[in-house]
């Protein structure tokens, strides 16, 4: 099957991560254009076969785009129901979930995916070919996301690739996985200093420190720091 690279993306496209083949083709389902240090970049939400929904940044992810058709019915099934933001914005402030309500629907949503796309840190902040600095600059930057309505929406619409997050999930179970993301995200903090640490480089550290101008970023990785 022939293959060609491939710097813009669009849904419907039948792509292979190229440090990922274990994970085989993989269908886009939405792309968003982003800037990434400076340069046009896209976050892409890419269902692969073998490992299931995951969002990329393609100014990090080696991906391969595949000259092949695809099942106009699976589309139909990828696509995600799209509202207004400020409608969003509205609903989310105004759900009134009871403990039973999102309780029950968790329960009856497949764990695993729960688990995956809600709080499973995204690829530019573990992928081991990256350096270090790398991914903790990436791991810093998700700290610009509070538990504010919209900001969590936005968090939500990043992690998840969907344009209204609210259609799959209550507004109690998107605090809950953005919880869980701080957790995962505390650890996750913590293993990359110890491993710029361990290289004898925190110095690394302490000079992405200079530049932060998020807040909470400054006061989360002085924490990781001062735990070494």
């Amino acid at each position: 099957m022939a293959t060609i690279e491939r710097t813009g993306y669009q849904q419907g496209d039948v792509v292979e991560h190229s440090r990922r083949p274990e994970w085989g083709e993989g269908s886009v389902v939405s792309a968003t254009a982003i800037t990434h240090e400076g340069k046009a970049a896209q976050r892409l939400v890419i269902r692969f076969r073998h490992k299931g929904k995951v969002t990329v940044n393609t100014a990090v992810a080696e991906l391969t785009t595949i000259e092949k058709r695809r099942d106009p019915d699976e589309d139909k099934e990828l696509t995600p129901p799209t509202k207004n933001r400020s409608q969003n914005t509205s609903q989310f402030k105004s759900t009134a979930t009871s403990g039973d309500g999102w309780l029950g629907q968790i329960s009856q949503r497949n764990k695993n995916e729960f688990e995956n796309e809600l709080w499973q840190l995204p690829e530019p902040l573990t992928d081991p070919f990256l350096p270090i600095t790398t991914r903790l600059k990436a791991t810093l930057e998700t700290f610009q996301y509070t538990t504010n309505p919209r900001s969590l929406l936005d968090w939500a619409c990043s992690q998840t690739g969907l344009d209204d997050p609210m259609s799959k999930y209550t507004r109690h179970e998107l605090e809950l996985g953005y919880e869980r993301f701080g957790v995962e995200r505390e650890r996750h903090l913590k293993n990359l200093i110890k491993q710029l640490k361990a290289k004898g480089t925190l110095e690394e550290a302490k000079e992405v420190r200079r530049w932060l101008k998020i807040p909470a970023a400054v006061s989360a990785l002085d924490k990781a720091m001062n735990q070494l």
